[in-house]
């Protein structure tokens, strides 16, 4: 009676101890599947600082757009504005999904140098501020379609890189339109 009284105590010990093993086991594996996704969504630090310099550059375009539509004197500069607060508030859109998805935080304010911009265009008013402004489009979507560019080619996240490249085409379109209104407002 005492051999079975073991056998029964020592079953019981065990399956006990296995159980215990076994919820280890499962919440090890819940946590390294935790850390496995935090480790697929992690970006590169390339790629987060592209992503970062996209959201401020364009925060600073809708800024600046709306600027437009309120202080330009000539139609296609308020038209160009309100362009710019379309087309990049739909690209900020994008931008902010996936940084979501990424577990990127984006940066919501403007950099020091784009806040100095809007400052300055902002105590502008008339054909001082169209010329102002323009020239800003043409300097900054210049840069822009550098920096998208180069993150189209060379940031190792397939969905950021395909951001950047599906971006690029309306950057160009934004910058053919800026230097053609630029050119309007030289020889007018």
């Amino acid at each position: 009676m005492k051999l079975k009284q073991f056998f029964a105590t020592a079953l019981m010990v065990g399956a006990v101890a296995s159980y215990s093993v076994a919820q280890e086991t499962d919440s090890l594996s819940a946590s390294t599947g935790n850390a496995t996704t935090t480790e697929r969504n992690a970006v590169s630090n390339e790629t987060q600082t592209f992503m970062e310099k996209a959201a401020t550059s364009g925060m600073l375009e809708v800024e600046l757009g709306k600027l437009a539509q309120e202080k330009a004197n000539a139609a296609e500069v308020k038209d160009f504005g309100e362009q710019m607060v379309t087309d990049h508030s739909a690209a900020n859109d994008k931008l902010k999904a996936l940084a979501q998805e990424k577990s990127v935080t984006l940066p919501d304010a403007l950099t020091a140098k784009q806040q100095s911009d809007v400052d300055k265009l902002s105590k502008l008013s008339g054909d001082e501020f169209d010329q102002a402004y323009m020239k800003l489009m043409t300097k900054d979507h210049k840069k822009d379609i550098k920096t998208f560019e180069k993150a189209s080619k060379s940031v190792t996240d397939p969905a950021v890189q395909d951001f950047a490249s599906q971006t690029l085409p309306t950057l160009k379109k934004h910058l053919q339109e800026a230097e053609d209104i630029n050119q309007q407002l030289r020889s007018s």
